[in-house]
């Protein structure tokens, strides 16, 4: 009697606990297949405007020497 006492709650915890996780599992499935696109479109915009950004700092950067020289002959 005792021992069905705790087997009964520990095997019905033990239950739920594995049904969250497969439903934690496939969610997670889901959402790869689903909203990996997305992910993908925002990294490629990120790349995409740091080497904007990248080309703009080389720019400023030539100007600057520029500047700097222009400088130096006055």
């Amino acid at each position: 009697m005792v021992e069905e006492a705790i087997w009964i709650p520990t095997a019905f915890f033990a239950a739920i606990v594995l049904s969250i996780a497969i439903v934690m599992y496939y969610r997670n499935e889901r959402a790869k297949v689903t909203g990996g696109g997305d992910y993908r479109k925002l990294a490629e915009e990120a790349v995409r405007g740091q080497r904007v950004l990248l080309d703009e700092m080389q720019r400023m950067n030539a100007t600057l020497k520029e500047i700097e020289r222009l400088l130096r002959e006055v």
